[in-house]
């Protein structure tokens, strides 16, 4: 099957054939649909070269205000496109979405009564632990958690702090930021 990749942004602003300074870096948001985690070369593709992209990518889910979540469960991430460190910001709530409420999923959870592979699958899903640290190249279905092996303190280290810039930055307070959620869904809904 060919996969075929459509990117579409604006690059460049000029005025005059003067190019235009910006305090902050331009910041480029690309929608896709069906990618997975291989597809770009920052996630060690080697189908579709992406070498201009920065060292680092980052990720953040909230889970506040989403039909079928939890009250809350927030996650931050950021890869290396070898390594990609996961920040859970309250592992002591159990994780829901829609999906624990397909059939499927029932299935599995029955299953797990009896099978200790499902048992652990569906625990995975549920409670996840504070971070988690996968090496993507190796294992790119991030099934195990490298994140209390030593051999791995320093790349922890590093991801952590390129995270934390990065929050930063967007000024992601991490939990502050996820309970403030609806807050912030409730204006967007006031504007329109």
């Amino acid at each position: 099957m060919n996969k075929y990749l459509l990117l579409s942004a604006s690059l460049v602003s000029s005025v005059g054939g003067q190019a235009i300074e910006f305090e902050r870096p331009n910041i480029v948001i690309i929608y896709t649909d069906d990618m997975g985690m291989g597809d770009l070369s920052c996630y060690n593709s080697g189908w579709v070269e992406t070498p201009n992209i920065k060292k680092y990518t980052f990720s953040m889910q909230t889970s506040r205000g989403i039909y079928s979540g939890p009250e809350y469960y927030g996650i931050r991430s950021v890869s290396d496109g070898r390594y990609r460190y996961i920040v859970n910001l309250t592992p002591e709530v159990t994780f829901q979405n829609t999906e624990v409420f397909t059939p499927l999923f029932k299935l599995w959870e029955q299953k797990a009564e009896s099978d200790k592979h499902a048992k652990n699958m569906i625990g995975k899903y549920r409670h996840r632990p504070a971070i988690e640290l996968y090496d993507v190249k190796k294992e790119p279905y991030c099934m195990k958690n490298l994140a209390d092996d030593k051999w791995y303190e320093k790349k922890i280290a590093e991801l952590d702090s390129e995270l934390k810039k990065w929050m930063e930055y967007c000024g992601d307070k991490g939990q502050e930021t996820e309970m403030e959620a609806l807050e912030h869904l409730a204006k967007s809904k006031n504007k329109k």
